[in-house]
């Protein structure tokens, strides 16, 4: 009884603390608890990149003032960014950079940033706050800038103590993820012993990462750590296991490939509707549904849904009844139809969330499949999508695109997916082999180019 009594009273603070508090009492409070506010660098980032971006306009606006960008200083302080401690001249050149367009002018500044970062006091910076001005470089399309500032971050991560203290656990935990990303295995496993959660799970998926980047042979990957499935899980595994599978883009080409993609032993998509036709094929046995088609089928119902659907699956449990109870109320039979989530690994990163790509790879991988083939992805470099992909609210496609990459950092992503193909996880048509045989600087660079 008493422990009941307990359980509620904790649920009755937490809900008063997230519903109550302004978002600037909840970042400090967070942070005497923890140095590295784990809402701050999660859930909120969307918001704080937001508030910097708001500033940056303010900034644009009144930059023939004589002033010491008080609006951009005061949205970083609000959470927890010392901006203040990089040289006032690096942040003139950054907000004059932002409102000017493509030329020589641009390309001058922008170089001359770069150039700046290891002389203008980045290092009195914690890696997480030098990800934030990263970040707010991914939402004003500035990627070449950007991925330098990234590249400081993870020189900072790397430097941290392997001994932290339990309250700083953080550091080991990045400096670790750093390790994984940057391909240093050996020193990864020295360290990871040292590593005490009381969150296994993060454990877990450190060590799961480790494996997928770590292993050449998708066996070996499988077999390397043991993971709970559930019934839902097996079920699948063996509706996957030793078949080709390939993984339809939602980017529009002019490719034919529709044959070849209904042929294949199973048809993976994300948001599917039915109607593709000779360029898409028609078939989806797994659909993939993200968070944004979520919401809207949740909104608005799903009544062009694909009847051949065997599998939905879905990243969190809560939307699964939300997306079969609209299915039902639009009259499609849900009797065949099997569910599952997927187990996200986003806690192992350096930063950022997976896009829905990788961890559909991530989660195939895991069945053994024979071949995973992928059709039409050229990793965001395009922003066009096939007609309705995006919730029926949305209008401005590479908007919408630029937000999302803010909280999925298309560096990570690109180093995955490389490492997939690398290994050879997965295979792809020209369009992908073109982005993969790229480097990392001149993906970004590529990204700059077409979203500016």
């Amino acid at each position: 009884m008493w422990l009941l009594i307990k359980k509620k009273f904790r649920k009755l603070l937490k809900y008063i603390f997230e519903t109550t508090l302004p978002e600037y009492v909840k970042v400090k409070i967070s942070y005497l608890r923890d140095p590295l506010p784990k809402n701050r660098l999660r859930a909120s980032i969307s918001i704080r990149v937001e508030n910097y971006f708001q500033a940056c306009k303010k900034e644009i606006e009144k930059k023939n003032e004589n002033s010491k960008h008080q609006y951009l200083h005061e949205a970083f302080k609000k959470h927890l960014v010392r901006s203040n401690l990089i040289d006032d001249n690096w942040w003139s050149d950054f907000i004059k950079l932002i409102d000017l367009p493509d030329g020589v002018e641009f390309e001058e500044i922008n170089k001359s940033l770069i150039d700046r970062i290891e002389d203008n006091n980045f290092n009195s910076l914690e890696h997480f706050e030098i990800l934030d001005i990263y970040s707010l470089c991914i939402r004003l399309s500035l990627f070449d800038l950007g991925f330098n500032l990234r590249q400081k971050s993870l020189s900072i991560a790397l430097n941290y103590s392997s001994l932290s203290k339990n309250d700083q656990s953080w550091r080991l935990k990045t400096k670790l993820s750093a390790l994984l990303e940057m391909g240093n295995f050996n020193e990864f496993d020295k360290l990871i012993p040292f590593f005490e959660s009381s969150k296994n799970k993060e454990i877990y998926f450190l060590k799961y990462l480790r494996e997928v980047l770590g292993n050449s042979k998708t066996s070996e990957f499988k077999n390397s750590i043991i993971i709970k499935d559930s019934e839902q899980d097996l079920n699948f595994s063996k509706f996957i296991e030793n078949k080709k599978i390939v993984i339809v883009s939602p980017s529009p080409v002019n490719i034919k490939d529709g044959i070849k993609i209904d042929n294949a032993d199973v048809v993976v998509r994300t948001n599917y509707k039915p109607g593709e036709t000779l360029i898409k094929g028609n078939r989806c046995d797994v659909n993939y549904v993200n968070l944004g088609k979520a919401l809207d089928v949740e909104k608005n119902g799903y009544p062009d849904w694909s009847l051949d659907t065997k599998w939905l699956i879905v990243k969190g449990w809560n939307y699964i009844q939300i997306i079969l109870n609209k299915l039902s109320s639009n009259g499609i039979s849900i009797k065949n139809l099997n569910f599952r989530a997927i187990e996200k690994f986003d806690n192992a990163l350096f930063n950022g969330n997976l896009l829905m790509l990788p961890h559909i790879i991530i989660d195939l991988l895991r069945c053994n499949p024979k071949e995973i083939y992928l059709y039409h992805f050229d990793s965001m470099l395009s922003h066009r999508r096939i007609s309705d992909y995006f919730p029926r609210n949305t209008k401005d496609e590479k908007s919408t695109l630029i937000k999302g990459l803010v909280g999925h950092d298309p560096v990570i992503n690109f180093i995955i997916l490389k490492s997939f193909w690398m290994k050879g996880f997965i295979k792809g048509d020209h369009i992908l082999e073109k982005v993969m045989k790229m480097e990392i600087e001149d993906y970004m660079k590529k990204l700059q180019k077409n979203y500016r």
